[in-house]
């Protein structure tokens, strides 16, 4: 049976005008996710390289103030910490009071001798210094006063601490400049930092000494934690090996204890899905998101803002 040329204009017209809107809707589907998931993409990067600016901000800080403590140790004006902490603790203040969010000044001596001032978390201001005597290392703490002065409050007759065996001594040594440490927990305390370290050298070039800039890096997490990346998205900061240093609701240190009992929260073990998704993500998408050099360190944004 033959079909009439109008039947046929009847059948394939709607079949052509169904086809042409298949293809426009199919186009205008893949066009919106392109955009959408380049919207994502910029989202992500300008929140990643916002996190990398900050903490490069927030860590820059000690370069200045470390070189001028090497210069003050350099000519001689630095006392020593075996000697007079108190004074130390004197010279080391203005650096602390002037930059808010170092956590620690220090300097140690070869002798094991330590001295540094720092801020406990209601804001006072403190002095720690200890000296290694006979294998034991006897510490007194003291609080700054309104007068200026240090007040005594405490007193351990052995801590255990030795300035000499810590990452950023030996780091100092062997560099024979200043340094960065990896993040890791403070001695003694349940507190995520990073230090900054500079050598000072005597007449022959060996190290007689180390000064330190630390910070505590629960300032960054409260910053993430200000991030909105979107109403289900986090931005947080873990290292090459998976530690976690900074994550808006999940705490950077997993395991307390004194000395250098501190451990690190890993990405696998933080309970986020989402961040124990971002190493995979990151090999995967490598070369995405933020990066910033500071030295030979890279901080980079690869689904998290990442120390690398």
């Amino acid at each position: 049976m033959r079909v009439s040329y109008r039947v046929s204009l009847i059948v394939a017209i709607p079949l052509l005008v169904l086809a042409t809107a298949g293809i426009i809707a199919t186009r205008t589907f893949l066009a919106s996710r392109d955009t959408v998931r380049g919207l994502a993409d910029d989202l992500f990067r300008e929140v990643a390289q916002k996190t990398v600016d900050r903490t490069q901000s927030h860590l820059a800080r000690a370069i200045p103030a470390i070189e001028l403590l090497g210069l003050l140790a350099k000519n001689g004006t630095l006392a020593a910490p075996g000697r007079d902490p108190e004074l130390v603790g004197k010279q080391l203040l203005p650096i602390l009071q002037a930059n808010p969010g170092f956590s620690w000044v220090t300097y140690s001596e070869r002798d094991g001798s330590f001295a540094g001032v720092y801020r406990t978390a209601d804001g006072t201001v403190k002095l720690n210094a200890s000296r290694v005597v006979a294998g034991k290392t006897a510490r007194d703490d003291s609080e700054l006063a309104p007068d200026g002065s240090w007040r005594r409050v405490g007193h351990a007759e052995d801590t255990k601490y030795d300035p000499r065996a810590r990452p950023f001594w030996k780091l100092a040594e062997v560099a024979k400049r200043r340094v960065w440490t990896e993040p890791y927990v403070f001695f003694d305390q349940a507190v995520p930092g990073i230090t900054c370290a500079a050598p000072v050298l005597d007449a022959t070039g060996a190290q007689r000494g180390v000064l330190t800039v630390d910070f505590d890096l629960n300032t960054l997490s409260e910053f993430v934690a200000a991030l909105k990346l979107s109403s289900r998205g986090r931005v947080f900061v873990f290292t090459p090996d998976g530690k976690l240093v900074a994550h808006p609701t999940v705490r950077a240190v997993e395991r307390r204890g004194g000395g250098t009992a501190g451990e690190l929260t890993t990405v696998a073990k933080s309970g986020d899905p989402v961040a124990e998704a971002a190493p995979g993500d990151r090999r995967r998408r490598r070369g995405e998101g933020a990066h910033a050099r500071r030295g030979r360190r890279a901080l980079a944004g690869a689904g998290a803002a990442i120390f690398d």
